[in-house]
């Protein structure tokens, strides 16, 4: 939409840095175990860059009107209470 690239992204500092971010994927870890999204943020005690892009980009994607079913998913479960059950396969 705003003319990315598709080398960057595919690149280490794009989904690279996103799926070996160690606090990234701590909080999934945790996340996946159960633990509510409070109760993780009370255990790391830091702050998790793929929690709060979540919420950046679901909020770009409105505006911009882009149908992006996983992050729509992903904010639905971190932000709204939607169950891990309920995730539509």
């Amino acid at each position: 939409v705003l003319g990315g690239r598709r080398e960057t992204f595919y690149s280490l500092s794009g989904l690279g840095d996103m799926m070996l971010n160690s606090r990234n994927k701590k909080f999934g870890i945790y996340f996946g175990e159960g633990l509510s999204v409070k109760e993780i943020f009370e255990k790391m005690q830091y702050e998790v860059e793929g929690y709060r892009n979540t919420k950046v980009m679901y909020d770009f994607i409105q505006k911009h009107n882009l149908e992006c079913p996983i992050l729509r998913q992903l904010y639905a479960i971190l932000f709204e209470g939607l169950s891990l059950d309920s995730i539509h396969r």
